[in-house]
């Protein structure tokens, strides 16, 4: 017997941890846009955005925060309210899993059409294409090893019903879901048509509200709005173009003179936006999480629970009053004041009080454990016998976040902190494929760096604290035991109930053993012209692109 999920009153935790259930996923309708008399002021709605890493009309070798390029022509068969961030019906009107979780059966959407053509309607063939594309072949993006050990198989029962035959995991409802915007729907019979699109020829179809028009190199993408009445409702505007331009200066004078009319601005900007009365957007739900990684502890077999750690005994991160001692040292008040004014303040990255897991005693011993204290700090590093430092430097990494324009500057003001309390730090500015080098190459033992994640709670604990360490690109501080607590207890574990205790677990290992230098929440902000957009809601915390629902943008008119 399959159990019942139920859209309407399944909760969601923060970006889809299942906590409750009821009787018939999908039975309450989608929420379609609400149509509006008249026309927008202008055609094409323009929204400017830093480039994007890789450039692709084939959806299945883009990845993580590239996606949004690709956003309004696809769907998923899991939607995510744009106001509340919870999983709702897309092109799966319903779902239902077995007791054990090994199958999860979709009930797909009738009547569906394909965009840019007579592709005819979205059916169970279209879902097990899209599954096979995306996952299974080698060229594809760096998720195809995650779907093959999850996914065993699927098994169309007709055309309107499918079967996805999985090992459970956690965060396969989160995956599957326009949340991470993995395997997006596309039409096979394009595909077979036409075969995988080169950069100059139009994408596979798809069955969002907007439709592929035209794009150019480096410089932006364009969307038109698809000529029938779609299911969820029709845009308002009658044109989507994404503009890729680099400098925030120039996206600012593009806002204030009219050649764009939604963006993304760093702090320093705020009042000339302000000033010419642009009106300042921020996300539905919790935003991103930053947060300092330390970067020391390699393991040299992690097929092996039990193998010597760490491959760098010598680390200085190592020793827990070090890791106390720079966790001390930082003023978070004044950080989140300069560089996120507009965040909210964390405690542990990956843990907030209504999500799965949290301990109320981490408020109550917060100051003591991480509150800035700099004499303490001394101290710390004094019984540690780092008083003067021992070994070479601290080394941070500097790194773009793209949740945090300014990510760099603040990585320089922790820099300063610790140099305060006596620790030698220098600052590595190398490019991306060079730190990835210089990882792989097993040489950051002694390093730190900020990052972000707007990931689910239990896929974000793994990448950043208890699998990443797997990899070598990416070294966090996690003995192999707890590495061996996360997969094998909260892994494979997807019934929310028993999901908070391990959650717990994990938390307070984090919490007592200063796992990372937790800051805050962060804010999604954009600014729009008031004159042309009337609102916008995004929740802002996917793990896969900031600025999603584009088709949901409403025109003053």
């Amino acid at each position: 017997m399959f159990r019942h999920w139920v859209a309407r009153t399944v909760a969601w935790v923060s970006l889809g941890v299942l906590v409750s259930a009821g009787a018939a996923c999908g039975t309450s309708p989608v929420t379609a846009p609400t149509e509006r008399a008249g026309q927008p002021k202008v055609n094409r709605l323009v929204f400017a955005i830093e480039p994007l890493a890789i450039e692709s009309n084939d959806v299945r070798t883009i990845c993580c925060h590239d996606v949004m390029q690709l956003r309004p022509m696809y769907e998923n068969l899991i939607g995510t309210d744009p106001k509340t961030g919870k999983h709702i019906p897309q092109l799966a009107t319903e779902w239902t899993t077995t007791p054990d979780f090994r199958q999860v059966r979709f009930k797909l959407r009738e009547g569906v059409r394909f965009n840019g053509g007579d592709w005819g309607e979205f059916t169970a063939r279209d879902v097990v294409h899209s599954y096979e594309n995306f996952a299974l072949r080698d060229d594809s993006h760096n998720w195809i090893g995650w779907w093959k050990k999850i996914v065993n198989r699927l098994e169309v029962v007709n055309d309107h019903e499918v079967v996805f035959h999985i090992n459970p995991h956690v965060s396969f409802f989160n995956a599957i879901s326009e949340n991470y915007y993995q395997i997006p729907m596309n039409s096979k019979a394009h595909f077979d048509a036409a075969g995988d699109p080169l950069f100059d020829q139009p994408p596979h179809p798809g069955t969002g509200a907007y439709q592929y028009l035209d794009r150019g190199r480096s410089t932006f993408i364009r969307f038109g709005r698809v000529p029938y009445q779609h299911y969820r409702g029709q845009p308002d505007f009658p044109e989507l173009e994404a503009r890729w331009m680099r400098e925030a200066s120039t996206r600012l004078a593009g806002l204030l003179t009219g050649e764009i009319h939604m963006t993304k601005l760093p702090a320093d900007m705020k009042a000339q936006a302000d000033g010419r009365s642009m009106r300042l957007l921020t996300n539905t739900v919790t935003g991103p999480r930053v947060f300092g990684q330390w970067a020391c502890c390699y393991n040299p077999d992690w097929s092996n629970y039990n193998t010597q750690w760490p491959r760098n005994p010598e680390s200085p991160m190592l020793n827990i009053k070090v890791r106390q001692a720079l966790n001390k040292a930082l003023d978070r008040d004044a950080l989140q004041k300069a560089f996120a004014p507009a965040g909210e303040r964390m405690l542990l990255n990956h843990f907030r009080p209504e999500w799965p897991g949290w301990n109320p005693e981490w408020e109550r011993r917060w100051s003591d454990m991480y509150g800035y204290d700099p004499a303490r700090a001394r101290q710390l590093l004094a019984e540690a016998g780092m008083t003067p430092w021992q070994g070479p430097p601290m080394v941070i990494n500097l790194v773009d976040i793209l949740q945090l324009s300014n990510a760099n500057d603040m990585a320089e003001a922790v820099a300063g902190y610790w140099r305060a309390i006596g620790v030698p730090v220098e600052l590595n500015s190398a490019d991306p494929a060079t730190r990835l080098q210089q990882a792989r190459g097993l040489r950051h033992f002694h390093h730190w760096a900020m990052t972000s994640t707007g990931s689910d709670q239990n896929y974000a604990a793994q990448v950043y604290n208890f699998g990443s360490t797997k990899i070598p690109s990416v070294t966090c501080y996690c003995p192999p035991q707890m590495v061996k607590v996360y997969e094998e207890e909260l892994v494979p574990q997807m019934d929310p109930v028993k999901q908070g205790p391990v959650l717990r677990r994990l938390g307070d290992w984090m919490f007592e053993n200063f796992a990372t230098t937790p800051f805050f929440f962060n804010n999604i902000e954009l600014w729009v012209n008031p004159e042309i957009v009337a609102d916008y809601f995004y929740p802002g915390g996917g793990m896969h692109s900031t600025y999603t629902h584009l088709e949901q943008v409403k025109a003053v008119k």
